[in-house]
C-alpha cells in the first residue's frame, strides 16, 4: 500500500508542476513515477515466476486472488492516466527539442525521449504477461479482468501514437504489423506454428510482442543515452529469462542464446559506465540472478557463466543500502551542482534498490544453493 501511495504522490507532484507551468519538471517527475510503477509490476511478475519454480515456498505468501487483480488494475489505470498527461506535455512543450524534430539518438521519432520509450515498452510487456497469467489462473471476476484489459488498451493507444512516426513502414493503426514488421518476431511466431505448439504456448510468445518489438528496435537504433540503452538491454534479457512456457524447443533456445549475449554486454557496459547511483548494482544482480536460477540443468553453462557475477553484484547491491562498503563509496561519488543537490533520478534509483531488498535476499539464497550444489 505504501508503494501505491508513493505512485500517486509522485503523480500529484507532476500535476502541480504542470499546472504551475513547469512542464519539463512535470515530464521528469512523470517519467520517474512511471519507472517506479513499472518496478512494482515487474516485481509481481518475478515473484509469480519464482513461485512456480524454483521457489514454490513463495506460494505461501503469493497467489492470484481477485484482490491482486484489482491491485494490478489500479496500477494499470494510474499508468494510463500518467501516459495521457505525458502525451499532453509532449505535445504542448517542444522546448527540450528546440522546436525542431530530433531524428538522432536521444529521441524516438521526433518527440519521445528514449528513456521514456524504454519504460513504456517494458510496462506493456509486463502488463500483457500479468493479464495473461490472471486469465490462466481464473482467480478473478470477469468484470475485474475487463477493467485491467481496458487500462492496457488505453496504454497501447497512447504508445501506438508515439511510435507511429518511429515505425513509418508499419500500416497506420495496424498494431500487429507494427509489432512484427522487420523483426525476428515474425519468424518466431511462424516457427511457433511449425513446431506444433499448443495455442496456450503460442499465446506465451505473443504476450508483450508489441513492447518487445519496440525494445528491439531501440536496441538497434539507439546506443545513446547510455543509461537508456542499458535499461533496454536489461528489459529484453529479463523478459527472456522470465519466460514461463516450454523452454526445450528451438525457438526459446534461440532467444535464450541472444539474451545471454545481451547480458554479457550489459555487464561489460556497466563496468564502463560505472554510475551505480543511476544504473544500480541491483539491476545487474537481478538480471544475473534470473539467468542463473531460472535455468534447468540442461543450461548448466549459463549458470557457470553468470553465477559468480550474480553473487558479486548481489553483495554490492546489498552493501549499497545497508551501510556497507558500496554505500560509502557511493557517498564519495556525490557532487554538488550550483550549490544544490536535487537529482531525482539518483534518489529514485536508490529507492528502487531498497524496494527490492527482499527480492535480493531470495536471489542470494537461491544463488548460494546453486553454488553449494544443493
Amino acid at each position: 500500500m505504501t508503494s501505491v501511495l508513493g505512485i500517486f504522490l509522485g503523480y500529484a507532484g507532476a500535476e502541480y508542476s504542470r499546472r504551475a507551468g513547469y512542464r519539463l519538471s512535470a515530464l521528469s517527475e512523470l517519467e520517474v513515477t512511471l519507472s517506479n510503477l513499472n518496478r512494482i509490476l515487474k516485481s509481481i511478475r518475478i515473484v509469480d515466476r519464482l513461485s512456480t519454480e524454483p521457489a514454490p515456498q513463495l506460494k505461501q505468501v503469493f497467489s492470484w486472488t481477485p484482490a491482486l487483480v484489482e491491485y494490478l488494475t489500479v496500477l494499470a489505470k494510474a499508468a494510463s492516466f500518467m501516459l495521457k498527461d505525458t502525451d499532453r506535455i509532449l505535445k504542448a512543450d517542444k522546448s527540450y527539442t528546440d522546436g525542431r524534430p530530433q531524428p538522432g539518438h536521444t529521441f524516438v521519432g521526433s518527440a519521445v525521449p528514449v528513456s521514456l520509450a524504454v519504460i513504456v515498452s517494458e510496462l506493456e510487456i509486463t502488463l500483457d504477461v500479468l493479464a495473461r497469467r490472471a486469465g490462466e489462473e481464473q482467480a478473478q471476476e470477469q468484470d475485474v479482468l475487463e477493467h485491467l484489459n481496458q487500462a492496457r488498451r488505453d496504454i497501447a493507444a497512447v504508445s501506438l501514437n508515439w511510435f507511429r512516426d518511429y515505425q513509418r513502414d508499419a500500416e497506420d493503426g495496424d498494431i500487429l504489423a507494427e509489432s512484427l514488421e522487420g523483426l525476428d518476431l515474425a519468424d518466431e511466431l511462424a516457427a511457433s506454428r511449425e513446431t506444433d505448439l499448443t495455442e496456450d504456448e503460442a499465446a506465451r510468445y505473443r504476450s508483450g510482442a508489441r513492447g518487445r518489438a519496440r525494445l528491439l528496435r531501440i536496441l538497434t537504433r539507439h546506443h545513446y543515452p547510455a543509461l537508456s540503452a542499458m535499461e533496454a538491454v536489461k528489459a529484453v534479457a529479463d523478459d527472456v529469462f522470465l519466460f514461463d512456457g516450454d523452454r526445450t524447443n528451438d525457438l526459446h533456445q534461440k532467444r535464450l542464446d541472444e539474451a545471454v549475449e545481451w547480458l554479457s554486454g550489459l555487464i561489460a557496459r556497466e563496468s564502463i559506465y560505472d554510475a551505480p547511483m543511476h544504473f544500480t548494482p541491483t539491476k545487474v544482480a537481478e538480471s544475473c540472478s534470473l539467468a542463473v536460477i531460472l535455468q534447468s540443468d540442461s543450461h548448466r553453462e549459463i549458470q557457470n557463466r553468470f553465477l559468480s557475477h550474480a553473487l558479486t553484484y548481489l553483495g554490492r547491491a546489498n552493501g549499497s543500502f545497508s551501510m556497507g562498503r558500496e554505500y560509502y563509496a557511493n557517498i564519495n561519488r556525490l557532487y554538488y551542482l550550483y550549490d544544490d543537490f536535487n537529482d531525482r533520478a539518483r534518489h529514485s534509483a536508490h529507492a528502487q534498490s531498497m524496494f527490492c531488498s527482499d527480492m535480493l535476499a531470495i536471489y542470494s539464497t537461491l544463488a548460494r544453493d546453486l553454488r553449494d550444489g544443493i
